[in-house]
């Protein structure tokens, strides 16, 4: 039998956020919007939607894991180089890729009282000493990001 790593075991748990539904039933309410776990309550813009039928009717074809036009477009914007950008499927999966590249183990990793569960993951994968400072990393991300990627 498959014994189960201990740093596997001491994982912190994820807790989504409650679904707009289970909310309104715990609180007695209708209509409720919930600006939380990344929803928008106006919905997808109409561009999103014509990409995403677009998108679907190709969506047999394996994807350009480099995203060649994504990355020549945003750079073209922002006046860098394709080889600037790194894209993922989500904040998590850069935050990941990052922690990969750069955690040694031994090192010590700063993080937000409120960040990512990632990191906690990271930090267990990597065993390094885990220090948590409110926000340094949310700080950070807002003072590199374009001001024109906040907007």
């Amino acid at each position: 039998m498959l014994k189960t790593a201990k740093r596997i075991l001491s994982l912190p748990k994820y807790t989504p956020g409650k679904p707009i539904d289970e909310l309104e039933r715990d609180f007695g309410i209708e209509n409720a919007i919930k600006l939380a776990s990344n929803e928008n309550p106006l919905g997808p813009s109409p561009k999103a939607k014509e990409a995403i039928i677009d998108a679907a009717t190709k969506s047999h074809l394996y994807p350009d894991g480099d995203s060649y036009h994504l990355k020549k477009g945003i750079a073209l914007k922002e006046g860098i180089l394709p080889n600037q950008i790194v894209l993922g499927n989500g904040s998590n999966e850069v935050l990941e890729l990052i922690g990969h590249c750069y955690i040694e183990e031994g090192d010590e990793v700063l993080m937000g009282e409120y960040c990512f569960i990632v990191i906690q993951l990271l930090q267990c994968f990597q065993r390094e000493q885990l220090l948590e400072l409110i926000c340094l990393i949310w700080c950070t991300i807002y003072r590199l990001l374009s001001p024109e990627l906040l907007n």
